[in-house]
């Protein structure tokens, strides 16, 4: 019955849909009632499915053959066999379809797999790469979205994007979903509000830079690093005529290891308030920004109109939607920046304290 519906014309679906509309028991179940499996588990009857019709099309046993080989173990796991190079030994049984109609039905599911591997290959060489990829999750369930969608008649994709297993499993916790245009719109004009902020605070950053306050007060902070690279020399001369003067038995011992201290104390201190001042100094200097990787990613991304993986990947950490549709993006170099707004308002303090 089974492959004269489908030499009819139906697929492996409808003819699932008419053997359980016939009340015909399911291969397992039949097992079971006929003693042949007495597993419990298939003691309730249950239905036909489409995967089960679709393994019995494809298999010649019901011609009269015997299939061997179909799997074999490679490195301790079972993995299946091309089905040209099956063993099959024909003529071991009685036949339940003639070799014609079996011939017929492969020759009906070839021309439907190439079909649809046509139509996949079509579709991948139109489909773009989903730059959400790894970005975008559900903050219910923390799984990834998925992107859904056909290639229409004009070759062009429309996909949508939802969570898949909130939709799936937690019915109540269904959500709508975001066609990609609504999505990316979403997403861009945050990315763009993100790049604004640090925009501001670079121009704010370079303002203060060029202001004769901060020249004078850079000239000031230069001076006195210069004072503290004499100081860091003089203590040097210093630990030099103090160990001359202990092997010339000027200084004894104990004087010597007292003063040696000190002036180790003095050098340490003074290294400190130099490597701060330079610190310091750099601040006020253009090329400080370039220690920012946001920074440089805006000068790349700045003139970008609409959403990309570039654009993702240098300033978003994760994106997450909510039970309430809410999209939520976490950026990159939040700690940059705090940073930056915390020296521009110490800059502007000074400046005009």
């Amino acid at each position: 019955m089974i492959f004269k519906l489908k030499l009819q014309g139906l697929s492996a679906y409808h003819i699932a849909h008419q053997l359980n509309l016939q009340n015909i028991a399911a291969p397992k179940y039949y097992r079971y009632i006929k003693n042949i499996c007495k597993n419990e588990k298939y003691a309730k009857p249950h239905d036909w499915v489409e995967c089960v019709v679709a393994a019995i099309l494809e298999n010649p046993v019901y011609t009269g053959c015997v299939v061997m080989g179909k799997s074999r173990v490679v490195d301790g796991k079972q993995c299946d066999v091309d089905k040209k190079d099956w063993t099959i030994i024909k003529n071991t049984h009685e036949s339940i379809i003639s070799q014609a109609d079996f011939d017929s039905v492969a020759e009906q599911l070839r021309q439907k797999s190439e079909k649809y591997n046509n139509r996949i290959r079509t579709e991948r060489a139109t489909v773009p790469k989903n730059i959400l990829a790894k970005f975008i999750f559900c903050k219910e369930c923390g799984k990834a979205y998925s992107r859904n969608g056909k290639v229409l008649k004009d070759n062009a994709y429309r996909p949508t994007y939802y969570c898949s297993y909130c939709n799936q499993y937690i019915p109540q916790k269904s959500r709508k979903r975001f066609s990609q245009e609504e999505l990316f719109n979403i997403i861009y004009t945050a990315i763009r509000l993100q790049i604004d902020v640090f925009v501001s605070q670079r121009d704010r950053f370079l303002k203060n830079l060029s202001s004769n306050s901060n020249e004078n007060y850079r000239n000031e902070l230069t001076i006195e690093a210069q004072n503290i690279k004499k100081e860091l020399e003089t203590i040097l001369v210093r630990k030099l005529k103090l160990y001359d003067d202990y092997c010339a038995g000027i200084v004894n011992e104990e004087n010597y290891r007292l003063f040696n201290q000190s002036y180790d104390v003095q050098k340490i201190e003074l290294s400190r308030k130099l490597e701060e001042l330079s610190d310091e100094i750099s601040t006020l200097q253009s090329e400080h920004l370039s220690k920012y990787e946001s920074i440089s990613a805006i000068d790349k991304l700045d003139n970008q109109k609409e959403l990309s993986r570039e654009m993702l990947i240098a300033f978003v950490e994760r994106i997450e939607v909510s039970l309430d549709q809410n999209v939520e993006v976490i950026f990159r170099y939040k700690d940059e920046l705090d940073s930056l707004i915390q020296l521009n308002d110490e800059r502007e303090g000074r400046l005009h304290g």
